[in-house]
């Protein structure tokens, strides 16, 4: 009778137990996602294309890789920072008479980008916040650029074309150009003589390819200062154009500066 209860007790506390959580396959696999996981989730797709290595560089705690598809015809960057985040910049395209560099070209020692054209350049600065080329000059440069007054960011260059070319007078605050004035020199008619055109600007306003600006009475000594000479070399010429421009604004800088 005895051990008749003590089974009794027995079978009643394991009828009391509740039962073991049932797992099924799908709770088994269920993980929870680690940070490099996500990491990976978020990285562009075009981070795994293989691509021949043309050049690579790094700054700001990243690195810069350009990869080329040469069957495709394609060129894109890659941007690796160190915590393994991966960006592709995939605008750069390859052209006739077009080509795209990097180099420091505002000297702050980061590389910025330069869309290279047959006449002219444009200039995308490096931007350290997000490790790319989004601050976009307005403007277009040609070869070098000469320093005119460096306590107010002013510089001049001469944008060269097949009849001459406009020497810009401008002032850069970070990636805002201003222009304040420009000289634009014609070495010949358009209907074939030698007289050519000297015309001096000021007050210009550009909306896309449309330009507005006010012209200024022409200076005899600038005219005939920027003619072109019999037998002169082209080099010399350039040089001797370049100093006569730069003593005129000396000269009459008031008349472009915008108070």
């Amino acid at each position: 009778m005895k051990s008749a209860c003590i089974s009794a007790i027995l079978l009643l506390v394991f009828s009391c137990t509740p039962p073991a959580p049932k797992t099924d396959a799908t709770t088994a696999n269920a993980a929870v996602p680690t940070q490099d996981s996500l990491t990976a989730v978020k990285q562009d797709v075009r981070c795994q294309e293989k691509g021949k290595l043309i050049e690579k560089f790094e700054q700001n705690n990243a690195l810069f890789e350009r990869l080329s598809n040469e069957q495709k015809e394609l060129e894109w960057l890659k941007i690796t920072t160190k915590d393994g985040k991966c960006t592709i910049l995939d605008d750069i395209k390859t052209a006739n008479h077009y080509s795209v560099t990097f180099e420091d070209w505002d000297k702050d020692g980061f590389k910025d980008r330069i869309d290279n054209w047959k006449w002219d350049y444009s200039v995308s600065l490096f931007d350290k916040s997000k490790n790319d080329f989004s601050r976009h000059i307005n403007g277009r440069f040609c070869g070098d650029q000469w320093d005119f007054d460096k306590s107010k960011n002013l510089k001049f260059q001469f944008l060269e074309n097949k009849m001459g070319g406009i020497y810009e007078l401008y002032q850069l605050n970070g990636a805002e150009k201003t222009v304040f004035s420009e000289i634009s020199i014609l070495n010949y008619d358009t209907d074939g003589s030698d007289g050519g055109k000297v015309e001096i600007r000021k007050n210009i306003v550009r909306n896309g390819d449309d330009i507005k600006f006010d012209t200024l009475t022409m200076d005899a000594k600038l005219f005939t200062d920027t003619r072109p000479k019999e037998n002169e070399e082209y080099e010399a010429q350039l040089a001797r154009t370049k100093k006569a421009i730069e003593s005129y604004w000396r000269k009459n800088l008031s008349l472009f500066l915008k108070k």
